[in-house]
């Protein structure tokens, strides 16, 4: 950009200094592009309902179809969240006469946790930043978590639907504690910092 002859520069929306994220040359990777030649595609199998809301029981037959397409020019590579996913999966292929064989397509047990997978990302940015994190998991989450937290607290594992009211608990705990030590009226809070992740 110029103005009146001079060059302006924007600033880099990069961290800089303590904190910036550096990546080693030697560990970079090139994705091919669809049309180049390569050893297989991946795809996840669908299962998650909210991912097709009211449109879920036909996709996997679409999907089906897909590896049944790719399957005669190349390997495919199925993403299974479970064991039930799979099968079922198997048996939708083998309806549309994809033959169960290694060359053809592989299942690949994948679980994943949404929740877990966003929580890590936001980790990541703290830890780059040089923050301090308190890390509030089950076992299996503190077992998986890559990154150093100064304190973790391990709660039990429980249904998916109660972890919202069971982690409030020590969240807030945490929040009042931290109030009271830094000076701060608990019961008139100013100056709230929001936080806003842009997925």
């Amino acid at each position: 950009m110029t103005k009146r002859g001079t060059t302006l520069k924007r600033k880099s929306a990069a961290p800089q200094g303590r904190g910036a994220l550096t990546m080693e040359l030697s560990l970079a990777r090139r994705m091919p592009a669809e049309w180049e030649r390569h050893e297989a595609t991946w795809i996840a199998w669908p299962h998650h309902e909210p991912d097709w809301p009211g449109k879920l029981a036909p996709i996997p037959w679409v999907y089906a179809e897909i590896v049944r397409a790719l399957s005669e020019f190349e390997r495919v590579e199925i993403l299974c969240h479970n064991d039930a996913v799979a099968a079922n999966a198997r048996l939708l292929l083998s309806a549309h006469g994809v033959m169960n064989k290694p060359e053809q397509y592989r299942q690949n047990i994948a679980p994943y946790d949404r929740v877990f997978e966003k929580t890590v990302s936001n980790m990541q940015e703290v830890a780059a930043r040089g923050g301090n994190i308190i890390l509030m998991t089950d076992a299996k989450g503190a077992d998986e978590a890559t990154i150093e937290s100064l304190v973790t607290i391990v709660l039990p594992d429980m249904a998916a639907t109660f972890t919202p009211m069971v982690y409030a608990v020590p969240v807030q705990l945490l929040a009042y504690h931290t109030a009271v030590v830094m000076g701060t009226d608990v019961d008139q809070p100013r100056n709230l910092a929001k936080s806003v992740t842009v997925e």
